[in-house]
């Protein structure tokens, strides 16, 4: 999997119109083969001393299956055809492709299934992984809707 972070810098007063133009594009561009994720962000507003917020800036985060996946994403009819109808907008723009610098390690989870019984409910203990996660689970499945709450 690769990450792309995609940083456009629209010309003064038209980070709008070119977010409309994107908003019309994103459908499709998710139906493409190996697009696991893709979608536009803004500077968020904060009280951090440090962020570097520009109200001209979008900045476009992309998950995708391979580089190949990205190169047939660059060059998809509606992506040639996109690109004119944002390039007045468009004053520069930053292309970064990003690989993991390692592999997440999967974090242990435990599971307890409770099944009714004679005498109430009685606990079945299991173990399992979740990579998702930080820090371990607690899953009760029972017959009726499932409960999960986190372990300290």
């Amino acid at each position: 999997m690769i990450v792309v972070i995609a940083t456009i810098e629209c010309r003064p007063g038209t980070r709008e119109r070119f977010l409309n133009e994107f908003r019309k594009i994103v459908p499709e561009v998710l139906l493409e083969s190996g697009c696991l994720e893709y979608g536009p962000t803004v500077d968020a507003q904060t009280d951090l001393t440090n962020q570097n917020r520009n109200s001209d800036r979008v900045t476009i985060v992309e998950k995708w299956e391979s580089v190949e996946a990205l190169k047939a994403h660059l060059t998809a009819p509606h992506m040639e055809a996109y690109r004119p109808k944002v390039k007045d907008f468009v004053a520069s723009s930053e292309l970064r492709v990003l690989e993991a610098a390692w592999e997440p390690q999967p974090h242990r989870t435990t599971t307890l299934e409770m099944w009714p019984t004679d005498n109430g409910i009685s606990p079945r203990q299991m173990q399992g992984t979740d990579s998702l996660r930080s820090r371990p689970l607690l899953r009760v499945a029972q017959k009726w809707p499932l409960a999960v709450t986190r372990t300290p």
